[in-house]
């Protein structure tokens, strides 16, 4: 009797490890891909493969120069268009 209670829980509790062994296992295979892929693409880029417009791009991509400078010309856009708007000019 016990048997019949316990033994679906315990299928449940195995199922869940089983799924979280394999979540772990496919994070790992995800991280181990990209440090290849990067590794792969250095490899490149030091043998002169990859162009040098990829690396600038790749430098540049915590830039906040470019958006700080769409917010300056915007706000102001945005003032005159609103002001248009409301027939406050």
């Amino acid at each position: 009797m016990l048997n019949m209670l316990l033994g679906p829980v315990a299928n449940i509790v195995g199922d869940t490890i089983k799924g979280f062994v394999e979540t772990k296992k496919a994070k790992a295979d995800l991280a181990l891909t990209e440090i290849k892929a990067q590794k792969s693409l250095k490899e490149q880029q030091i043998a002169g493969k990859v162009a040098w417009e990829a690396s600038a791009v790749d430098q540049m991509k915590g830039s906040w120069k470019d958006e700080f400078v769409l917010l300056a010309l915007m706000i102001p856009a945005i003032c005159v268009a609103s002001c248009l708007l409301c027939n406050r000019i």
